[in-house]
């Protein structure tokens, strides 16, 4: 990125919540997937690793890695299944792996200091019940 003052972070968080939801549905529905995605994997209805559509995908602890053309995406899945909570180490991922965007070091603090102002504003928040977790979510209110 270029200039800090063009960088929106929440446009970032709405692209890593729509490839999120993305990958996530093309295998609910490669693999008819009736539950979360997580129970499907302990149920082997969906394999640990593999590939969709040209995507790789390989669960891991709570959550799947995607790699696909250009980027790649690391979710980890939230209450009953959940796939829209994302925290800073995910969106900085997000953003170092896709060819789309351009960031350097600069940018790594500014994104910082955004996400820790989305928070303090309540623009993303933890889901009630669960503020040990370490997943935020956009707020809707």
């Amino acid at each position: 990125m270029e200039n800090n003052n063009d960088f929106d972070l929440m446009d970032v968080i709405k692209d890593y919540l729509s490839c999120a939801k993305y990958v996530c549905g093309l295998l609910i529905d490669y693999y008819q997937v009736n539950e979360t995605l997580m129970r499907a994997r302990v149920l082997e209805t969906i394999p640990k690793e593999g590939f969709v559509e040209n995507i790789y995908f390989r669960f891991h602890g709570r959550g799947c890695f995607f790699k696909y053309d250009g980027g790649e995406i690391d979710i980890d899945f939230g209450p009953k299944g959940r796939f829209d909570g994302f925290d800073l180490y995910r969106i900085k991922k997000f953003l170092e792996t896709n060819t789309r965007f351009k960031i350097n070091q600069s940018d790594n603090d500014f994104i910082e200091k955004q996400f820790n102002m989305f928070i303090r504003n309540h623009v993303i928040g933890k889901l009630p019940g669960y503020e040990d977790d370490f997943l935020y979510y956009v707020e809707t209110r």
